[in-house]
């Protein structure tokens, strides 16, 4: 399956071009309206965009049309490259990228140096009574921290353990410590674990959290994204029966995705369904109903329904607009069931991530996603600690 995007004025018009580009037998995704861009963006009115998926194998025509959508098949009556041309052209993209890479960390750690800059005048004119630090440099970096709500005391760690790598504490480099504050938090942070499948066999992956986080749409999220992009066989199995509504969701986008998908009610309902996913697909996604980290009956519930498979993931979802210290309690609480990975859900109704940070340096949980909006199959992506790392230091990126 491949996706593609089509942009008009008006929904029917958008639709109208899929069918026409792809065929009738496209399956809409995703319709939003999206802001023109350009200089004179301003002046021109939001379009309609609408996300489709199609079956290459059915639209061999489209290839001619949009080169760009697929996949180019070599020609016959071309030479094909020797291995060792082969090498070297990956090698030059490695070196390529790299080069990009750097170029970005670059570019980034510059801008973040004139903001830094530009607020150590301003902190070296402040009333000294007002501040933490006596050191300019460090009371920069502590007010960037603290003002995005990372918390007092995790703040003053993170500059005592620049601090032990500086040589010379009486005069210190802002662009230094702008480079080891930053390294700092990326290593907190750590790297994303995204969802693979196994090499033999289903993988059975639970997703578990307390009400109204977005686990149902997340799932269909990652669902959509691992079919149409990764080609991967997904099946849903939906434990949460006590929403109708979440069920019925479920289903729409099982549907669209042209997925199997299991209802259970029972233990028995459920191991049955388990057996049935287990030979045919490569990642199942189980929802749960959501569970109240003060109720020990339902956690006992969902101790004795994720015990039903051996070996299986657990995403715990929580909302980044939940307060820390709720934050801290739900994930000791669902950690007590079983070693779970983090999928923080809501970023786009925040600006103020310091709660999320506070939560991996505390608790030392990774998070793997983050979502941003409702939209199926486009607003989630592996967290981007570089992301995070520059929102907590006061520069602005989107989240």
């Amino acid at each position: 399956m491949k996706i593609k995007k089509v942009k008009a004025s008006s929904e029917q018009e958008a639709i109208n071009k899929v069918k026409a580009e792809i065929g009738p037998d496209a399956l809409i995704l995703n319709i939003k309206k999206v802001q023109s861009r350009g200089i004179f963006g301003f002046l021109k009115r939001p379009m309609v965009q609408v996300t489709a998926a199609y079956d290459i194998k059915q639209n061999k025509d489209l290839a001619k049309e949009s080169p760009e959508e697929v996949i180019k098949q070599p020609q016959p009556d071309k030479q094909e490259p020797s291995l060792e041309q082969n090498k070297a052209a990956i090698e030059q993209v490695l070196r390529d990228k790299r080069i990009t890479d750097q170029q970005t960390k670059i570019e980034n750690l510059e801008k973040m140096l004139s903001i830094m800059s530009k607020r150590l005048q301003a902190s070296e004119y402040s009333a000294y009574n007002t501040r933490t630090y006596d050191n300019s440099v460090l009371q920069v970096f502590y007010e960037a921290l603290t003002s995005q709500g990372v918390l007092d005391s995790i703040a003053r760690a993170i500059l005592d353990d620049v601090m032990m790598t500086v040589d010379d504490s009486e005069n210190l480099d802002i662009s230094l410590v702008s480079k080891k504050v930053y390294g700092r938090i990326i290593g907190i942070l750590g790297k994303p674990e995204p969802i693979t499948k196994n090499e033999k066999g289903a993988k059975f992956i639970f997703f578990i959290g307390p009400t109204g986080v977005g686990k149902t749409t997340t799932i269909a999220k990652l669902a959509s994204t691992l079919i149409l992009q990764e080609n991967v066989k997904v099946g849903l199995i939906t434990a949460d029966t006590y929403r109708i509504a979440a069920v019925e969701q479920l289903k729409v986008y099982a549907e669209i995705l042209d997925i199997d998908i299991e209802v259970v009610y029972e233990r028995q309902d459920f191991v049955q369904s388990i057996s049935i996913m287990q030979e045919k697909k490569d990642i199942v996604f189980i929802d749960t109903a959501g569970r109240s980290h003060k109720s020990v009956e339902n956690l006992v519930d969902l101790r004795e329904l994720t015990s039903c498979i051996n070996e299986s993931e657990k995403f715990l979802v929580i909302s980044v607009t939940t307060k820390y210290e709720d934050l801290v309690n739900i994930i000791a609480t669902f950690s007590d069931i079983a070693d779970v990975k983090l999928i923080v859900t809501k970023f786009d109704e925040t600006t103020c991530y310091g709660s999320i940070f506070n939560i991996c340096y505390t608790v030392g949980k990774k998070i793997s996603y983050v979502t941003y909006g409702q939209n199926v199959p486009d607003d989630i992506e592996l967290m981007q600690p570089e992301k995070i790392a520059k929102s907590l230091l006061g520069l602005e990126v989107d989240l």
